[in-house]
């Protein structure tokens, strides 16, 4: 045991922490080492000496601390660099960091963070409720959006509304997280926000089901339009099937849609008919 320890305190000065992998090669027997003590002391089977002088070195016991603090140490650094701790979830550069903030928050809400970590996060002035002046702006991008084109689907795709697209697919995300609060939620519902992503590709298609209306004074859609033309032919089969929902029944009906085209073009050779 003793000649393990004195390889770990070796290992801890030259690397400046305790933590060996089982997988790191050159040190593969220590790790299984280091592994076996954590075992140990969660068995309650290490003897108080052995444990003293593990702390001594400061060993870290839980590997789930062990990954908290290294992400800890990375929104520090984060601080030190941007001036404040809210890495976001969308943010490429800082996606893991931004979920792991995200998870913080939810973890607080439920009273399942430890008191450690509570007053380790507000050391470097963490935020625990998001209400930032930053959302509000967004929010108003999306409402003079709406305005203009009358729902609040703005596509990340969309080159001219790139940036409020990315942020209105991120409130579905924490939305389905539980990571928006009731008043943000709230005010995107006030604004006729659709928080199903399924139904939002939906309404794009019926969009242009409009368009096409609009342009043609009907809506049936040749085999030209082939995109268009496929999800009108799905809406009419998902209707003989019964597998549509009222609200999509009333939209397709309020732009004139014709679910059975061949039922119309017999009607009209019947009335034809002399």
């Amino acid at each position: 045991w003793n000649e393990n320890f004195n390889q770990l305190c070796a290992f801890k000065t030259q690397h400046g922490h305790c933590n060996v992998s089982r997988y790191d090669e050159q040190n593969k027997s220590l790790g299984k080492w280091v592994g076996t003590q954590r075992l140990a002391y969660k068995k309650n089977a290490l003897s108080s000496d052995r444990i003293q002088q593990l702390n001594s070195i400061d060993l870290v016991w839980d590997l789930c601390d062990l990954s908290w603090n290294e992400h800890f140490k990375q929104l520090c650094a984060f601080k030190t660099k941007n001036g404040h701790c809210n890495a976001s979830s969308t943010d490429p550069e800082n996606n893991a960091l931004g979920r792991w903030v995200n998870v913080q928050r939810k973890q607080f809400k439920k009273n399942a963070l430890s008191s450690y970590k509570i007053q380790q996060l507000n050391s470097i002035g963490f935020t625990w409720a998001i209400r930032s002046p930053a959302w509000d702006i967004h929010f108003n991008e999306l409402c003079a959006f709406k305005a203009q084109h009358g729902h609040c689907n703005a596509c990340p795709n969309d080159l001219p509304n790139k940036q409020i697209g990315i942020w209105v697919y991120s409130q579905r995300r924490h939305y389905k997280n539980n990571d928006l609060s009731s008043n943000q939620i709230q005010k995107l519902d006030s604004i006729g926000f659709e928080w199903d992503p399924n139904e939002v590709l939906w309404n794009r298609t019926f969009y242009q089901l409009c368009a096409f209306k609009t342009e043609n004074g009907h809506c049936n859609v040749p085999p030209t339009y082939k995109s268009l033309g496929a999800w009108v032919i799905h809406q009419r089969v998902e209707y003989r099937r019964n597998a549509m929902n009222s609200n999509r029944i009333g939209k397709m009906n309020s732009v004139g849609f014709v679910w059975d085209p061949r039922a119309v073009s017999r009607a009209k050779r019947v009335k034809g008919k002399p």
